[in-house]
């Protein structure tokens, strides 16, 4: 779907008449927000939804979406090009305690080799914080 601020949605008609001719996996994206994105899975519209600039901003949408927690907005001058501003620095939504290293206690100042880590760690001692999707199955 188009994904600029004043597009018109799609309409359901013709997301309707897709589902009803075509068998496969249907994913949409494009400005989806959870509501919108849980509301076409009810209508069984989707198979899947795609989270673009929603997931730049919170690179922790899906713990976020669990857990309903408020969402970042993204700066949509630092989506293309550009150093890493506005691609690495978006915050999570629940800080991680984090031992000081380099004299920094912030994730964004950790190494990735650090980052993966710490999330092994946290993964292995919290396994319902992951976020696990359905398994999806070929339709009949």
């Amino acid at each position: 779907e188009a994904d600029w601020e004043d597009a018109p949605d799609m309409p359901e008609a013709f997301k309707q008449a897709l589902r009803d001719a075509f068998d496969g996996i249907i994913i949409y994206a494009g400005c989806y927000a959870a509501d919108k994105a849980q509301a076409m899975f009810d209508a069984n519209l989707a198979d899947m939804i795609g989270f673009g600039r929603l997931f730049i901003a919170n690179p922790d949408l899906p713990s976020r979406l669990q857990h309903n927690y408020p969402l970042a907005a993204h700066n949509p001058e630092a989506l293309f090009g550009g150093a890493e501003h506005g691609l690495t620095d978006y915050p999570t939504a629940s800080p991680v305690s984090l031992t000081k290293k380099r004299g920094k206690n912030t994730w964004s100042s950790l190494k990735v080799s650090d980052r993966v880590s710490i999330i092994r760690r946290v993964t292995r001692s919290h396994p319902e914080s992951l976020f696990r999707p359905q398994k999806i199955t070929a339709r009949q």
